[in-house]
């Protein structure tokens, strides 16, 4: 606490009140209002409120759109692998075909040589059979991998028909989050706009309300001034300037010692406060003071 300030503050109050000055401006120690400051609040726009509400929905969107070509793709894969390995098992069964052929055809050379029918018809007509029996075998396991390949590429064809349904399956749902989600943003910008507009609504009554009181609280303090004013006009004209004058400066003796018995202060450090005023109070009633002090208050 600044007991400096304090007891400044209550001398200069005994000296407004003892000053006859009719002209002075009455002096409340209020300001002229409160001073609150208004909150501002920009709405967003239809732009900025789409592109938040696709913030909010992206990374969702993201994470089903991943999920969905993920998974295409690893059934692709699988379909691709089968086909490729169905490739090789075509390969491998050709070859395999061709080889018995081969074989077949040796041990049929080797049989007719040995009966003496190297040179015979029957020798190729066997051979011929041979030939023919490897076409075929051919011709049965290759139709029976194209059907095998064909399947996988209806596979693949509805796994991509699948996948772009599940894609427009997304859109069409988050579109639809899309707009609750704007929605709901406009729903937000409006009430925080209300809030704003609420708030400041009360600045204003507020501050009227100050005003009322501020004005009322002037108009009593003129009203004061004005019989304080009445009052020492009085006493002076009756009792003179300088019996107002000494009840100003007992007012000031009053004060001085009702401050010293509730700040409890010791003597020296009364009297050591004390000498800041010593001005203000005026050698008589400092001198009264000092007295008063050193005979132990």
């Amino acid at each position: 606490m600044n007991f400096f300030e304090e007891l400044k503050r209550s001398f200069k109050a005994i000296d407004e009140r003892y000053a006859l000055n009719p002209f002075a401006s009455v002096d409340l120690g209020m300001p002229q209002t409160l001073g609150l400051e208004k909150l501002s609040y920009t709405e967003k726009s239809g732009d900025e409120v789409l592109e938040l509400a696709k913030k909010y929905l992206a990374a969702a969107y993201s994470v089903s759109f991943d999920k969905i070509e993920s998974d295409y793709l690893k059934k692709v894969n699988d379909a691709n692998a089968k086909r490729e390995a169905e490739g090789q098992s075509l390969e491998a069964k050709l070859i395999a075909a061709e080889q018995r052929a081969e074989a077949e055809k040796q041990r049929t050379e080797q049989g007719a040589v040995k009966k003496g029918l190297a040179r015979s018809s029957i020798k190729e007509q066997l051979l011929k059979d041979i030939e023919d029996g490897a076409y075929k075998a051919k011709a049965a396991v290759t139709d029976e991998s194209g059907i095998k390949a064909a399947a996988l590429d209806r596979q693949i064809e509805d796994l991509q028909a699948q996948k772009l349904s599940a894609i427009q399956s997304l859109d069409t749902a988050q579109a639809l989050k899309l707009d609750a989600k704007i929605a709901d943003l406009v729903k937000q910008e409006g009430a925080a706009r209300d809030a704003v507009t609420k708030y400041n609504n009360t600045i204003d009554e507020r501050e009227a309300a100050y005003l009322k009181t501020r004005q009322a609280a002037y108009d009593a303090a003129v009203k004061a001034k004005y019989e304080d004013d009445k009052r020492l006009m009085n006493l002076a004209t009756t009792l003179g300037e300088d019996y107002v004058n000494e009840q100003k400066q007992r007012e000031k003796s009053d004060a001085v010692k009702e401050f010293v018995f509730s700040t409890g202060m010791g003597a020296n450090e009364a009297a050591d406060f004390l000498s800041a005023f010593r001005e203000q109070l005026g050698e008589g009633l400092y001198a009264e003071l000092m007295k008063w002090i050193k005979e132990g208050m």
